[in-house]
């Protein structure tokens, strides 16, 4: 049989916040498994995370769909690669958890070391099915006010890929937290927000955004508990999305 008659497996998933396309909500992506393209992709050493994510989920989302009654599916591949930046950074994270689940399988092993004693390694095993979301309540709804304490109020929005991939070139820039914060800020008291705006603000308001944002943000709870077997205690870490064996689990690339 011809490789070109072989057909993938797919997935339909329901995305966490969707996006808007020409004032249309669409919140539905059919999927495609992870071919040896997405794999020389994720391999490349000199490209960010951002930019990989972007890569791969342009050219495994089939198709975008909306609930809305007689809106046809989007399939084409050049306006799916322009969409894929802007979708929420949530989704973007979403989607890449379930294109392993749907490439390989859910439970992912990940490589890591005693908090007693790091010097000593093993390896826990994660179920990316249980992994916590967290959506829009309302997907028409995409910004949110906030009242600050001194009187003002921010309109927060939705960070997209745009702005995942603006904040992969200044991570170590020395505004990075501004930056950070800022990428969420639609206006601050009914403006456009300057990174000046955002500095000048109190250590209180500043915090009452962050909080706002936490609530309010999309995403998927990637802190995993796992349990030293050193000592048996728990701790928590982060799921290791760029971690080679992620899609990997050969292991036979190095991170």
């Amino acid at each position: 049989m011809s490789v070109d008659n072989i057909k993938s497996p797919t997935a339909m998933e329901e995305l966490l916040a969707g996006v808007m396309v020409d004032k249309i909500l669409y919140d539905k992506v059919q999927l495609t498994e992870i071919s040896g393209k997405e794999e020389d992709i994720l391999a490349e050493e000199n490209a960010s995370a951002s930019d990989k994510i972007t890569r791969v989920l342009a050219n495994c989302i089939l198709s975008l769909e909306s609930s809305v009654p007689d809106t046809q599916p989007i399939t084409d591949n050049n306006h799916l690669k322009a969409i894929v930046k802007n979708l929420a950074m949530g989704d973007r994270i979403f989607l890449f958890i379930r294109l392993r689940v749907l490439s390989l399988d859910q439970n992912f092993v990940m490589d890591l070391q005693c908090p007693s004693d790091e010097k000593v390694p093993f390896k826990a095993t994660v179920d990316l099915n249980t992994l916590e979301l967290k959506k829009l309540e309302d997907k028409n709804i995409r910004t949110m006010t906030v009242p600050l304490t001194d009187g003002g109020e921010v309109v927060l929005k939705l960070a997209t890929g745009h702005d995942e991939g603006l904040l992969s070139t200044i991570k170590n820039s020395k505004t990075r937290l501004t930056s950070g914060m800022m990428i969420r800020i639609e206006s601050l008291n009914g403006k456009p927000a300057s990174i000046e705006d955002v500095q000048k603000l109190s250590l209180r308001n500043r915090n009452t955004i962050r909080t706002a944002t936490q609530k309010w943000d999309v995403g998927v709870d990637t802190t995993i508990t796992a349990t030293d077997p050193l000592d048996g205690k728990d701790f928590d870490t982060e799921l290791q999305l760029m971690q080679a064996s992620f899609f990997f689990p050969s292991e036979i690339l190095v991170d």
